[in-house]
Formats: structure tokens, sequence, C-alpha cells
């Protein structure tokens, strides 16, 4: 049998010592269950539909601003455009647990 504490594979950190052992403790969050994937399955849909309605009122809002424009130019007047904020449309975070 080899002997383990001379094994070239294992590295110590000082003077390896026989029934030393040290333990450290890996917690992480897992998101791999069935409620975190249909959470995420819906909160996709959901989101995807807003995402498209906010995309529809963006174009129909730039549609609005060019006739605006050339409305303005025809008449002379110098066009400022309206600034208009739109709400960020995120995924949420998987549920872990």
């Amino acid at each position: 049998m080899p002997e383990v504490v001379r094994e070239p594979k294992i590295s110590y950190q000082r003077v390896p010592r026989l029934g030393c052992f040290m333990a450290v403790p890996l917690i992480y969050n897992s998101c791999l269950f069935n409620e975190a994937l249909e959470e995420a399955i819906e909160d996709y849909l959901v989101i995807s539909k807003e995402k498209e309605e906010q995309d529809r009122q963006k174009a129909e809002w730039m549609e609005q601003m060019n006739q605006k424009r050339i409305q303005m130019q025809e008449s002379g007047d110098t066009f400022e455009e309206d600034e208009m904020e739109w709400k960020l449309i995120e995924f949420a975070p998987f549920k872990t647990f």
C-alpha cells in the first residue's frame, strides 16, 4: 500500500502531521429545482410581453415625434424633441434556496 503522506499530488501548508484534517463549508444558493424553472419561464413570458408592448409604444412615440418634426419644419419653426423616459424592464433573478 502506498504512503499517502509522501504523495506528490498532495500539498501541505507546513509539515504534514498525521491526524490533521481541515474542512471548509461550501455554501451556495441553488436554483436547480422545479419551482425555480417554472417561475423563470413564467417571468420570461410576462417580461417578453411587457417589452413587446414598450417597443410598440416607443415606435408610436417616435412616429409622433417624426410627424411633429415634419410639421414644425414645414411651418418654419425649430423642432425640439420631447424627452421620454422609459421604464427599464428586466428579468427577475432566479429563485434560489
